[in-house]
């Protein structure tokens, strides 16, 4: 005979249960604490002992971070860089060249580009959105995160503080560099003029403050 899973296999090949020895503690699914099968009785079908809202262990939180990472700003850097390199490398010279924000992906089929740019803004913030996920199952509230309404008006006028310490130097270390001649030319939006526009660069901005608010501020102080 051979034992599988707190089932007894006869030569005949009928399984019987393996009737738990005496006094032992049985819980609901039939197995005593420790079951036959080598497994403790506090584990879950997935074998995780892991319990709800614990925080990871060290290798796999920086395991946890490095995909959150990989999957928004890691993948923005490692592109943004790549075409650095390309406009470094080009004939032309980088002071000649453009770089645009919001481009169009079909500018002579207004429909298509809409629904083109949609879905890129859709799953630009999926990373915020797993973040979040992550975050709360740790056991974190959009609350410890400051995503409430508890303290708006203040809470608005420090981002609007910080936007204009941040946004503004900024904008001047851009100016700077493209008067010497070591930058591109940012081209903000290339869109057609349909009525979509505004509307979707509104969106887009609202997304990539997402994804920056929420994974580095949220998420990677609080990890």
């Amino acid at each position: 005979m051979r034992f599988s899973r707190g089932v007894t296999r006869h030569a005949d090949g009928v399984d019987q249960p393996v009737p738990p020895p005496p006094g032992a503690d049985v819980p609901a699914d039939g197995f005593p604490a420790d079951r036959p099968d080598g497994f403790p009785a506090d584990r879950d079908a997935a074998g995780s002992a892991e319990a709800p809202g614990a925080v990871p262990s060290g290798p796999v939180l920086r395991a946890e971070v490095w995909l959150v990472l990989g999957v928004s700003l890691g993948a923005s850097a490692v592109f943004a860089a790549i075409n650095l390199i390309g406009r470094l490398t080009a004939p032309i010279p980088l002071k000649q060249s453009t770089a645009t924000l919001n481009g169009s992906y079909a500018p002579t089929r207004p429909l298509l580009d809409l629904s083109l740019q949609l879905a890129s803004i859709t799953f630009q913030v999926v990373p915020a959105l797993l973040a979040l996920h992550l975050l709360y199952r740790a056991g974190g509230t959009l609350a410890g995160i400051g995503l409430d309404n508890r303290r708006l008006p203040r809470d608005l006028a420090w981002g609007a503080g910080l936007a204009a310490v941040i946004g503004i130097p900024g904008l001047l270390l851009y100016l700077a560099a493209h008067a010497v001649g070591i930058s591109a030319t940012v081209v903000p939006e290339a869109l057609p003029p349909v009525w979509w526009r505004i509307p979707v660069l509104v969106l887009s901005a609202g997304g990539n403050a997402v994804i920056e608010e929420i994974v580095v501020v949220a998420y990677l102080i609080t990890r």
